[in-house]
């Protein structure tokens, strides 16, 4: 299914973010091939569009992460967060609450990949976030 965005001036990040909350909504409905559709049709407007750098690269990562999860396409979930990761600690403060949610699905990646000792390594990583925000 294609969602398409009609209007005399193409707004793609209006088009992106209508994508991710159609997304949204399929994932909300457990529709998560659905739902991973539109993420990855956002994900190719932001590519289009935005630099590599842009904030909205780490909403779109961290969905399809998500969405892969439950998918129980593990790996691929892996790699999404890793991606949505990387993008927020350069673009985000080290305290910022993202970036511990992104810890934990990781961590939670891993535990379902049954990589225990990398569990650890992300642990530390979340703590330190933990101890940054509440502090």
């Amino acid at each position: 299914m294609s969602l398409q965005v009609m209007s005399d001036e193409y707004d793609p990040e209006s088009a992106s973010n209508c994508l991710l909350s159609t997304g949204r909504l399929s994932y909300s409905q457990g529709e998560y091939k659905q739902a991973l559709d539109y993420f990855q049709q956002a994900l190719q407007i932001q590519k289009q569009y935005f630099l590599s750098n842009h904030p909205s690269f780490s909403i779109t990562f961290d969905l399809i992460g998500k969405t892969y999860y439950e998918l129980k396409s593990f790996q691929l979930a892996l790699e999404f967060h890793l991606k949505c990761l990387s993008i927020e600690e350069k673009s985000l403060a080290q305290d910022h609450p993202s970036i511990g949610q992104s810890y934990f699905h990781i961590s939670r990646d891993y535990l379902a990949l049954q990589q225990y000792d990398k569990i650890k390594i992300i642990s530390i990583g979340f703590r330190i976030s933990f101890e940054m925000f509440v502090n």
